[in-house]
C-alpha cells in the first residue's frame, strides 16, 4: 500500500476548512443592547440662595439731628470763627474785637472742659486770641500768667496720675512685659519682619486693646 505523501494530506485539509468556511451558516456580530439602559439620574438642581440682605437705608435727614452730627458741626462753626476772627482782628473796633474774643475764650473753656481741647491745642487759642485783644505789655503779663497757670496743672495731672495710675494704663503695661518677653524669645517672625518691627506692632495691637 502505497503512503499518502505528507503534502497531499495538508493540502487537502487545507482545501476542507476553506470548504467548511464557506459553507457555515452566517453568524451575527450582536452588539450590546443599550436601549433599555437606564441613564443615570440627574443632578438634582440647587435650591435657589436667598438674595443677600440690602443693606439699611442711611436716612441722612435724621443724621442731620442726632446730637454727634449737632456737636459735629458746631465744632467746626467754632473752628471757623476762631479762623475768622484772627483774619478780622485787624478791621474790627476794639469793642467788638474784645466782644468777639470773650465768646470765643467761654467756647475754649467749655470744649477743654469737655476733654475736646488738649491743654496744648487750649493754651495755642487763649494766646492767640490775648494777642489780638491786649497791647503788648498786658499780653507779656497775661500770657505768663497762662503759661504758669497750665504749668501747675501740668504738674498736679501727672502727680495724679503717678499715684493713682488708671486701670487701663496698669493693664497694658502688664501686658508689655509678656509681649517684650515673649519677643525676645522668638527667632523668626512673620511676614519677614525684623524682630522690633514685630515688637512694635504687638504692643500697638495691646495699647488699642488696654484702651479700648
Amino acid at each position: 500500500m502505497k503512503r499518502i505523501p505528507a503534502i497531499l494530506i495538508l493540502l487537502v485539509l487545507v482545501l476542507l476548512g476553506a470548504l467548511i468556511f464557506y459553507l457555515a451558516p452566517e453568524r451575527k456580530v450582536v452588539a450590546p443592547d443599550v436601549g433599555d439602559a437606564t441613564p443615570p439620574p440627574a443632578a438634582a438642581p440647587l435650591p435657589p440662595q436667598p438674595a443677600p440682605p440690602a443693606p439699611p437705608e442711611v436716612d441722612i435727614a435724621a443724621l442731620e439731628h442726632t446730637p454727634e452730627m449737632q456737636a459735629y458741626r458746631e465744632r467746626q462753626q467754632f473752628e471757623q470763627a476762631v479762623r475768622d476772627f484772627l483774619a478780622e482782628a485787624d478791621s474790627l473796633s476794639d469793642a467788638e474785637r474784645a466782644a468777639r474774643a470773650r465768646v470765643l475764650v467761654a467756647q475754649v473753656d467749655r470744649y477743654e472742659q469737655a476733654g475736646q481741647l488738649s491743654a496744648a491745642e487750649a493754651v495755642t487759642l487763649r494766646l492767640a486770641l490775648l494777642r489780638e485783644t491786649t497791647d503788648d505789655a498786658e499780653y507779656t503779663a497775661e500770657s505768663e500768667r497762662i503759661m504758669t497757670e497750665y504749668a501747675e496743672r501740668s504738674d498736679a495731672a501727672m502727680a495724679e496720675f503717678v499715684a493713682n495710675p488708671p486701670q487701663a494704663f496698669l493693664d497694658y503695661k502688664a501686658r508689655e512685659r509678656e509681649i517684650v518677653q515673649e519677643v525676645q524669645q522668638m527667632t523668626a517672625f512673620p511676614d519677614g519682619m525684623t524682630r522690633a518691627q514685630y515688637l512694635r506692632e504687638r504692643l500697638q495691637a495691646a495699647r488699642e486693646e488696654s484702651y479700648r
